[in-house]
């Protein structure tokens, strides 16, 4: 008997051999037409979640003017310097940029501009500590790379800054600690199985109710422990002076405007008032006009509840004066009216002070942005939905196997 593959196999086949060889690029074939430079001096070490690198572009202008007529996009990404590639596949260097794993941080992506182009970007607690450089591709109309430019040169050896960010070790710790708390919970399914609780016919064995009464009781406990924040946004002190780059109601573009966020401690109020202030966590907030009909974004007083400031900008150290922050909108924000929130920590982690940059009824220096739609937000869920499916379904016959 002759075997056909599947159909359905063979035509995902030709799918995935067409879009492979489609888009199979060599950095060699580019075109390096670029200006990149950064602001960090040679050998400089930065820090993840304080320091910025301002990056700066440009068409080189000894190149033909008429050259850079496909380009339609840059993208912003960060790469590993050969020093930090030694010994390591992860990061291994490859001329097809299918396979080269040089450059895996993205910083941005936008519309390309021939001339004065600069990017503020605050570095990400999750950045590995390595030595590093800056490329810019550069996309055409059909999204394949077509150019680029990098802030060292061709052996990538000047230009170099470090980042002192997380370790092989904290990494490589995250994921044991992830499969222990897997595998305490399916023994808490065994045991609960072999103790007489049947999950298939939803039977219980009459001498297990009572140790499951306590189990419940328990998890009980630690949910309510776990919720018991209750903060209340009018029992904190208003004791931060917050203010923006951006004029009332002047409406920015998502994926490509940046706003200037500062904050100082209030000096009319007591100057030990801001002893026991550790960390600061600066948020964007929808205003009331973009607030209204609207559950999924209503404020409430207990911080819990409060859905008014769902999109997080930035944390960091507190400092009482001199704080700014660059902030490049994220394509993903939807189309509303905002204004900015920062909150205070202490010690334990729990709000203990704030400021905004508007009134107290939320109605002065607003701003609007112009982003994704509600149809939009909707449509990238599907996606996400689809896939917790399939791993909630992977995870009950896990379970179905083990008991």
């Amino acid at each position: 008997m002759e075997v056909h593959p599947p159909p359905l196999l063979l035509l995902l086949s030709c799918f995935a051999i067409a879009s492979y060889a489609q888009h199979e690029h060599l950095l060699s074939s580019l075109n390096r037409s670029l200006i990149v430079s950064t602001t960090p001096t040679p050998g400089q070490v930065l820090k993840i979640g304080v320091d910025q690198v301002t990056v700066t572009w440009s068409y080189n202008q000894t190149l033909p003017t008429a050259a850079d007529s496909n380009y339609t996009r840059v993208q912003v990404k960060l790469c590993y310097a050969p020093v930090s590639q030694s010994g390591r596949d992860d990061r291994k260097t490859d001329d097809n940029l299918l396979n080269d794993k040089t450059c895996p941080f993205d910083i941005m992506d936008g519309p390309y501009q021939r001339s004065n182009s600069s990017f503020i970007w605050t570095i990400p607690r999750d950045i590995p500590t390595a030595t590093y450089f800056i490329r810019v591709y550069v996309t055409d109309p059909d999204d394949h790379e077509v150019a680029y430019g990098q802030s060292t040169d061709p052996l990538k050896t000047t230009n170099l800054f470090q980042i002192e960010g997380v370790t092989n070790d904290q990494v490589l710790a995250a994921w044991p600690t992830f499969k222990m708390s897997l595998g305490y919970s399916y023994a808490w399914l065994v045991a609960i199985k072999r103790k007489g609780i049947d999950f298939l016919t939803s039977k219980v064995n009459p001498s297990m109710e009572v140790h499951l009464a306590a189990l419940l009781l328990l998890f009980s406990c630690f949910a309510t422990a776990s919720y018991a924040h209750n903060v209340h946004l009018s029992a904190l002190n208003q004791s931060l002076t917050v203010s923006t780059s951006t004029a009332p109601d002047k409406v920015l573009k998502t994926g490509v405007d940046q706003v200037t966020i500062t904050w100082s401690y209030n000096q009319t109020l007591p100057t030990v008032a801001d002893s026991n202030y550790t960390t600061v966590e600066v948020k964007l907030c929808y205003a009331p006009v973009s607030q209204s009909g609207r559950d999924d974004r209503k404020t409430d007083d207990n911080l819990d509840n409060d859905k008014t400031c769902p999109f997080d900008i930035m944390d960091g150290p507190y400092k009482r004066s001199n704080n700014s922050f660059v902030w490049t909108i994220p394509r993903d924000i939807p189309t509303a009216t905002y204004f900015v929130r920062v909150y205070v920590i202490n010690a334990k982690n729990h709000e203990i002070a704030y400021g905004e940059s508007t009134n107290a009824v939320k109605a002065s220096s607003l701003f609007q942005i112009e982003g994704v739609t509600d149809d939009q937000v909707q449509a990238s869920a599907a996606w996400p939905t689809l896939g917790n499916c399939f791993g909630h379904g992977y995870v009950w016959l896990g379970v179905l196997f083990l008991v």
